[in-house]
């Protein structure tokens, strides 16, 4: 399949949880202790169980307006290792941190369709997936959803971080210059959320030959989402 190509430079975005969230576009109401959604667990809006060929999930729409300030994000920006689970200390990473986080990373944010990261000629040819416990899940920003690709959980071989974002683009130098432009994005907002994340390029083979990607692609770089250890 042909694809286009595209480079970019870093951009940033960092936005707030807000109060609600969808699962297969319906609407749940809270199960944990008290009434704030934001300490909801990831796995009550993507159920870890494992879902059919196909499932898609609808996203929360992202918060655009809300985050750290621009200079403090940037001096809290740094790579993490030591990673923690979901839920750290009474929060926990919801529905609406994983829209925020993906919107930063390749979002939507005009009413054209132009995306948060540059590229070249506007060809927005990349992909972000994301590895959680129920699969490996392709973020459709137009649709604002994720589409489950592969059900079967890579965590462990990908770093054992709770979440996984892993980028794919173009098999050439415009590919590998994108591809910086939304890691550099997402690790933006996790450091306006206080979330730690690291870069890694030495484990894209777990997953090269699991996602069907187009012809002319390959996966670039994976990147860890955790809570930083205490």
């Amino acid at each position: 399949m042909q694809r286009r190509t595209f480079f970019g430079l870093a951009a940033t975005a960092a936005f707030s949880v807000l109060a609600a969230r969808e699962v297969f576009g319906a609407v749940l109401a809270p199960t944990t202790t008290g009434n704030n959604p934001k300490f909801i667990p990831l796995e009550a809006i993507i159920p870890d169980t494992p879902q059919a060929a196909g499932a898609v999930v609808s996203l929360p729409q992202p918060d655009k307006t809300g985050g750290a300030p621009l200079m403090q994000t940037l001096a809290q920006r740094r790579a993490t290792r030591e990673l923690h689970g979901l839920e750290n200390g009474g929060k926990a990473i919801s529905g609406h941190m994983l829209s925020n986080l993906l919107w930063a990373a390749w979002g939507v944010n005009r009413a054209d369709g132009k995306r948060t990261a540059p590229t070249a000629r506007n060809s927005q040819a990349a992909d972000v997936y994301v590895a959680l416990k129920s699969g490996i899940w392709l973020y459709n920003a137009r649709k604002n959803q994720l589409e489950l690709q592969v059900a079967k959980d890579v965590r462990e071989a990908l770093g054992k971080a709770p979440l996984t974002l892993i980028y794919a683009a173009q098999n050439d130098f415009f590919g590998a210059m994108s591809v910086g432009s939304l890691y550099q994005n997402a690790g933006l907002y996790c450091a306006s959320e206080g979330l730690g994340n690291v870069v890694r390029a030495s484990n894209t083979g777990v997953v090269d030959k699991l996602i069907k990607l187009p012809d002319d692609y390959k996966i670039w770089v994976t990147q860890s989402i955790g809570w930083p250890a205490p």
